[in-house]
């Protein structure tokens, strides 16, 4: 049980300045839409409410691109520094016949025992690579949604990204939060070697599987509103400790 490694200044900014680049293509492109949107509804001989509809889509449109890295930075900051006070120890588990089992596969296979000697560090690397890979994907994905969105007419999709966005930004505090109650159970599983292995595998899983406990259950509530939700009690965090 490894708590869950912050994310790096260096590779935040690398992801911001990545999004700030699409962006700015994406706002040359927004013009040209808009004309042809709009010459579109004309030739449809379409109402003012059209006209009205397409202005605001233009106007969402433009104040996501802008206020979208506040909001990243905001969250990644906040859930990071509630990542950061759950704090929990990693116990050392008890040694059984399990171990002569682990040990005959470390001697058959080299690259085994290399990866469980600096098991603890690879995981904290592959967890960390993992998170920064997918902050940067959403953040470079999140323009080009909100653009096809746009050219499309049916909105740009705030509430799917929103959702997203804050379902990963949750995901370190919500490993800590499993590494915090699964050290408070450690002692239950350390009658037998097989039964602390047993455990620390599922905990695991569950760690890494958080992200989608959460994405279903914002699905059963209103995105925007847990989106709000999350920005307040973020924002409130981030002030404390500034």
């Amino acid at each position: 049980m490894t708590p869950f490694p912050p994310i790096d200044s260096t590779v935040l900014q690398a992801v911001l300045d990545t999004f700030e680049i699409v962006s700015r293509i994406i706002l040359g492109l927004t013009g040209a839409v808009f004309i042809a949107r709009a010459s579109l509804l004309v030739i449809q001989v379409e109402g003012a409410q059209a006209f009205s509809t397409l202005v605001r889509e233009t106007i969402v449109l433009l104040l996501s691109l802008s206020i979208f890295p506040f909001v990243l930075k905001t969250l990644i900051a906040g859930t990071g520094q509630v990542a950061a006070l759950i704090r929990f120890e990693a116990h050392s588990r008890s040694v059984g016949a399990i171990d002569g089992f682990i040990e005959s596969i470390r001697t058959q296979l080299p690259l085994f025992g290399i990866l469980a000697d600096v098991g603890q560090l690879t995981l904290q690397h592959f967890v960390r690579a993992v998170f920064s890979l997918l902050v940067g994907l959403l953040a470079v994905a999140t323009p080009l949604v909100f653009f096809s969105g746009y050219i499309l007419g049916q909105g740009i999709g705030v509430a799917a990204i929103g959702s997203a966005l804050l379902t990963l930004c949750l995901w370190p505090a919500l490993w800590n939060i499993i590494g915090l109650f699964s050290s408070a159970l450690w002692p239950s599983f350390q009658g037998t070697s097989l039964s602390s292995v047993v455990f620390s595998i599922v905990v695991t899983l569950l760690q890494f599987l958080s992200p989608l406990f959460c994405l279903a259950l914002l699905r059963q509530l209103s995105p925007q509103s847990a989106l709000h939700s999350g920005m307040n009690v973020t924002s409130a965090i981030s002030g404390r400790f500034q």
